[in-house]
């Protein structure tokens, strides 16, 4: 339809794993749909993932020399405008992904594709950008849900700014022996082993993209986390603390 598009998608992954173990492998299903509303747009985004693993996962332990199933779903949506005559455009943006409900065995938390990338043009949170408050935060939204505003400027063809502030909560807080990961388990950092944690924080964040000649374009983004629940006790009962984050990161992208 001309104001409405739909998809659907598969997506396997395979990692090599120990020799005691062997590997593991996931796989997502997902469904997707965008479209507009007059000056409306919209877009939403389902998808449901399993994975196998081994040791600890989303807070989940699994039996030594074992290996269990984690799945879990996670639902994003959008909606957004141009405001006519104005180089300014807003967009409303949530997300929630499940987190794991028991403490042993299987995980309910949604798996996510074991990624590095840190992409300096996404969102700070959970699309990959400059500030990633867990081990892999940036690029796994498990646990977590959110709900934000993105503005966008278009100061001139050559310049580009956008911020956005969203708010981070946990899916599920956790108990004394069971913690409440905010991303992955076992980092160290914000909301690893914590228990009574129902708040990742507050993300402000501000990006400057600017074309310097055709195809080659400098991208300046930085961002701050309010953290939220930043003081908790582990299973053990030692009192964690954390500090709110800042960080600044840069990118010159060449397109031919």
């Amino acid at each position: 339809m001309k104001d409405l598009s739909l998809n659907a998608y598969v997506v396997y992954d395979h990692d090599m794993g120990s020799a005691t173990l062997a590997t593991f492998t996931g796989t997502w299903f997902g469904v997707a749909a965008r479209g507009t509303i007059q000056n409306l747009r919209w877009d939403a985004d389902f998808v449901y993932g399993t994975k196998e693993f081994a040791g600890t996962v989303g807070g989940v332990a699994c039996a030594a020399g074992t290996i269990c199933d984690q799945s879990g779903w996670m639902f994003d949506a959008g909606v957004g405008m141009a405001l006519p005559g104005t180089p300014l455009d807003l967009e409303v943006r949530g997300w929630w992904a499940t987190g794991a409900d028991s403490g042993t065995g299987d995980s309910d938390a949604f798996p996510v594709v074991n990624s590095p990338d840190h992409d300096p043009g996404a969102q700070i949170l959970t699309g990959g950008g400059a500030v990633d408050p867990g081990q892999n935060l940036a690029e796994n939204a498990q646990n977590t849900w959110g709900f934000g505003l993105i503005a966008r400027w278009t100061a001139s063809p050559a310049l580009k700014v956008q911020g956005n502030v969203f708010y981070v909560g946990t899916v599920e807080e956790g108990t004394a022996t069971f913690g409440s990961p905010a991303g992955d388990a076992g980092s160290g950092t914000v909301g690893s082993a914590l228990n009574g944690v129902s708040s990742v924080g507050t993300e402000v964040s501000v990006k400057i993209d600017y074309t310097l000649y055709k195809g080659l374009v400098a991208t300046l983004v930085g961002g701050y986390v309010f953290l939220g629940d930043d003081t908790g006790r582990t299973p053990t009962g030692a009192v964690v603390r954390y500090d709110d984050i800042a960080k600044l990161a840069g990118q010159l992208a060449y397109a031919f």
